[in-house]
């Protein structure tokens, strides 16, 4: 399932809830817990913080398909996300240098949205380097 224009860039967690079970309870998910931890049940259960601000049918589904799961909920605006304006910028047909200098970020950081690269922490050893052959 394609998601809606306005939500190309969110996180990977956001965009399943989307996906899953629907953009509505995304944005409550989004509104009510962003910037800290979610943690999602394995059962429903009516005195959960989740309860309050989801339906029953919505709580149920999204126990179903995220139960047990703990998650930071960005903060960004999901909206305005500075990966989502790249790839607009760049379905609009503009060059990765027209867009760094548009968003005032570095051309790297373009080339790496395009091409849908991680970060990747220089100074975090790899788990696949501590492992002898």
């Amino acid at each position: 399932m394609k998601l809606p224009d306005g939500l190309q860039g969110i996180s990977m967690f956001l965009s399943d809830i989307a996906e899953l079970c629907g953009t509505q309870v995304m944005w409550k998910i989004w509104q009510n817990y962003a910037g800290g931890q979610l943690y999602v049940p394995q059962k429903y259960n009516t005195n959960h913080p989740l309860a309050d601000i989801l339906t029953e049918e919505e709580f149920k589904l999204f126990i179903k398909y995220f139960g047990g799961m703990k998650e930071d909920i960005a903060t960004q605006d999901v909206q305005n996300s500075k990966k989502a304006k790249i790839n607009a910028l760049v379905e609009k047909g503009m060059s990765t240098t027209q867009i760094a200098k548009e968003l005032n970020c570095t051309q790297r950081w373009v080339r790496n949205v395009k091409n849908d690269v991680p970060f990747i922490d220089s100074r975090q050893t790899s788990l696949f380097d501590l492992i002898e052959d």
